[in-house]
């Protein structure tokens, strides 16, 4: 049976420990080489950041990724980053999720945040709907009440072998940062409790066309943690 990508966690119970796993295809989440201004501020949106805050972080992002040294009207620059006493920005793209973390006006806790929902390994500038987390699709335009309708269709479809159904988009509900594409490159996630609840997490990224072709899958992106 095919697993879904589209962020649902599945979890397991066994001898008093418990294990979830959560698969999101790269399509389901923002591209930090490709997104735009507005879909940087819903990604930080999703992380919480303050309004106010939103326009320094998106530029200063944008500023960390393109080639040249000439600062938007919100961002940083090589001479931000000197002032700071900070090495940057790359002028160049985003290599991992984890690089992010030094962008200027970026913290450890924002960081952290944003990463679960980030990605570099999507060729594409939207983001597809059907295979969003929660709080991805609430920043992009939908209301809680109808994101969790959404996931319970579409985790009823997947459970009955369905096609996904559609998502309830109206006019102007984040239209211009949704895509219909997917990829072959999935985020993994898999959190072990045991009995007394100590916990571990690890997150992989994983390209799936080597599953075919290769013994091993390919690991693009690995991390562990408590």
């Amino acid at each position: 049976k095919q697993w879904p990508a589209n962020g649902d966690w599945r979890a397991w119970s066994f001898g008093g420990g418990r294990l979830r796993i959560q698969v999101v295809d790269a399509g389901g989440l923002v591209n930090l080489n490709t997104a735009n201004s507005e879909l940087l501020k819903a990604l930080l949106t999703a992380a919480g950041v303050d309004p106010q805050d939103q326009d320094r972080l998106a530029d200063a992002i944008q500023d960390w990724r393109d080639p040249d040294d000439r600062s938007l009207p919100h961002g940083a620059e090589s001479s931000d980053y000197r002032a700071a006493g900070r090495p940057g920005p790359k002028n160049a793209p985003f290599e991992s999720v984890e690089e992010l973390g030094e962008v200027l006006g970026m913290t450890q806790a924002l960081y952290e945040r944003i990463a679960d929902v980030g990605t570099v390994f999507s060729y594409h500038s939207g983001v597809n709907p059907e295979l969003a987390p929660a709080r991805l699709l609430q920043a992009l335009g939908l209301d809680e009440r109808t994101v969790a309708d959404y996931l319970e269709a579409r985790a009823s479809a997947v459970a009955d072998g369905l096609p996904l159904p559609p998502p309830p988009l109206q006019s102007g509900d984040g239209q211009s940062f949704f895509s219909p594409s997917r990829t072959n490159v999935y985020h993994i996630a898999v959190t072990a409790e045991t009995e007394s609840g100590t916990s571990v997490t690890i997150k992989a990224v994983i390209d799936g066309r080597s599953v075919a072709t290769e013994r091993n899958p390919r690991v693009l992106a690995w991390r562990a943690g408590g």
